[in-house]
């Protein structure tokens, strides 16, 4: 049974499995790399997807080394529909598991996977909105990850996306972040470091391994349109009530509505990425009448206007 998706959005939802196959709930892949090479770390055949040079690559494998034992496979049991949901997280704190709650909101019941090591959740903590949710698991004895902040980090900065691409092996890609969104109170990260379904819930590190968002969502376009909900909106979601493991009910997160319904970023992003510089011109006309100081609605138009005929 395939996620529901919006067909203006190419999510990174989860993969859906059973027993006979296993069938990726998107259409469409992430973009092929110019170049892919295997590294073995801690046991795991990964595969870093970008041409770097060879002290690049040792960086690299020395990030993965630390990071890998931090980001987990989840599962999320459907209860009678008898179909696993499979994503990815990220340990952030002693026996606490942070993941998209895309990956989990249906779940009856969520295990949390590392090798051949399983772990079962037995509580969650829940911001729909922000799509972050918090797993408690007991027993979980992987370290947790060191945590930034999105709001002092430029545009350009180097990143690594890690996460169960597939649903299976976790993979890395690296990139640069090509742009930060203002939204709620923090900054959605917007890269190049490319991630496909299963990987939802993995982790986007800066150059020092530590944890700037989870990879969420990407446009169905080419180029530089990966998505992560920033850090900050983990540690606000781990104040938040915790509760049983049951499905979430009537709420959807910031980025699945309908077009009209979505932040002024986001349907800003896709117009620009799908050269509609007449309708591009005229949302950020609105948004500047609702936020006339807003340095981003105005980056929009101007790169709009410049590139109009």
């Amino acid at each position: 049974m395939e996620i529901p998706c919006p067909e203006w959005l190419q999510p990174c939802p989860i993969v859906e499995s059973s027993p006979e196959r296993v069938r990726v709930s998107s259409s469409r892949a992430v973009e092929p790399w110019t170049a892919r090479f295997p590294v073995a770390v801690l046991g795991l055949v990964l595969v870093f997807c970008a041409p770097v040079a060879r002290a690049d690559a040792l960086a690299l494998r020395a990030a993965m080394q630390k990071l890998a034992p931090s980001v987990v496979r989840i599962e999320a049991a459907r209860g009678d529909r008898g179909r696993n949901g499979t994503g990815s997280g990220v340990v952030v704190a002693r026996e606490r598991v942070a993941t998209n709650c895309h990956v989990v909101r249906d779940a009856a019941s969520v295990a949390v996977l590392s090798g051949a090591r399983r772990w079962e959740a037995t509580a969650r903590q829940a911001h729909p909105q922000h799509d972050v949710c918090i797993l408690t698991v007991p027993g979980l004895g992987l370290q947790p990850v060191d945590l930034a902040a999105t709001d002092s980090i430029p545009v350009g900065s180097p990143v690594m996306a890690l996460g169960y691409s597939g649903g299976f092996g976790l993979s890395p890609s690296t990139g640069t972040i090509t742009a930060t969104h203002a939204f709620d109170g923090a900054y959605v990260v917007q890269s190049d470091a490319g991630f496909s379904s299963g990987a939802s819930g993995g982790g986007l590190f800066d150059e020092s391994g530590h944890l700037l968002g989870l990879l969420t969502f990407r446009l169905p376009a080419r180029g530089a349109y990966f998505f992560s909900v920033p850090v900050e909106w983990v540690t606000l979601a781990a104040s938040a009530e915790v509760t049983d493991i049951n499905p979430i009910v009537g709420v959807t997160s910031f980025w699945e509505g309908r077009p009209r319904e979505l932040p002024y970023f986001l349907r800003a992003t896709t117009l620009e990425a799908a050269g509609n510089v007449p309708a591009l011109l005229e949302l950020t006309a609105l948004w500047l009448e609702e936020e006339p100081q807003n340095a981003q609605a105005q980056a929009f138009r101007e790169r709009a206007l410049s590139s109009n005929p």
